[in-house]
């Protein structure tokens, strides 16, 4: 028999195991399949951010397909202008080149002169077929030259644009386009013979021109010092003596349309003259 004094005891432990769930002690239960994680709440600034990303990177990507686009298309009119025979009549000319001045005399010292650009305008008076022979140009050639310099004592910041026509004789390399894609052309490199791949679209050509030019002065003197009889006098236009000019141009042609010339050149004025190279690029009718 039990004794009386642990009944209540005995009463107390079987009310707690009956309230208190048992679950093994070796084992973690899964956590709830349908437990939804509860996520940060984004911010108005991060929302934007983001819709910024997405916008660039579809741009971008919008870029790329319109470039991949034009450029098939671009060479397929650009062969399509290479097959075509055109008269080849005029041509005009944009070229970027560095400048040097050469002073004689004790007036001019330290001229120095800054990079310029040169236009050309060549047109072939005669419009019959172009023969692969010397053939003759006429044209309209702008040569601007900006520096400073020192004349009779004055310093001065100077721009002379020589301006007049042209005369030359020039050849082009008539070689006929064949119908493949590219043509293939042996060169002998001492006794090895290799073989490169040339354009069929792609023609070469020399031009040797030259001419008179007159002279427009813009000058910026040092202030207050009055301007000397000439060189550093604005004038509109002047003829600079002898004015006289060469130059050598040799071009390649892509596709019957685009040339890069390679120029080199000289222009004379009164005791000075301009040396300059350069390589522009030009357009063909």
């Amino acid at each position: 028999m039990v004794s009386q004094k642990l009944i209540p005891y005995l009463i107390v432990i079987g009310a707690f195991l009956l309230v208190t769930p048992i679950f093994p002690r070796d084992k973690i239960l899964p956590p709830d399949k349908n437990l939804i994680p509860i996520l940060p709440v984004p911010t108005r600034e991060n929302d934007m951010i983001k819709n910024i990303k997405k916008r660039r990177q579809e741009r971008i990507i919008r870029n790329q397909q319109k470039h991949r686009s034009f450029l098939p298309q671009l060479k397929s009119e650009l062969e399509k202008h290479g097959k075509e025979k055109k008269p080849m009549l005029l041509q005009m000319v944009v070229t970027p080149v560095i400048t040097h001045a050469i002073v004689t005399g004790d007036e001019r010292e330290e001229y120095q002169t800054d990079p310029t650009l040169l236009f050309h305008l060549k047109f072939r008076p005669f419009s019959g077929p172009l023969k692969n022979d010397i053939n003759f140009w006429t044209g309209l050639r702008l040569a601007p030259f900006s520096g400073n310099g020192i004349y009779k004592g004055i310093s001065a910041a100077f721009s002379f644009l020589y301006v007049g026509p042209m005369f030359g004789i020039g050849k082009f390399s008539l070689a006929r386009v064949p119908n493949s894609e590219k043509n293939s052309k042996e060169i002998i490199d001492g006794s090895k013979k290799t073989t490169r791949e040339v354009s069929p679209y792609q023609k070469t050509s020399f031009f040797l021109s030259g001419g008179i030019a007159l002279q427009s002065r813009l000058v910026r003197r040092e202030s207050g010092r009055p301007p000397p009889d000439e060189e550093f006098d604005t004038r509109d236009l002047v003829y600079d003596s002898p004015g006289l000019w060469a130059e050598y141009i040799f071009s390649v042609l892509h596709y019957n349309t685009i040339s890069v010339d390679y120029t080199v050149g000289l222009q004379s004025g009164k005791k000075k003259l301009f040396a300059y190279l350069g390589v522009g690029v030009g357009l063909w009718h």
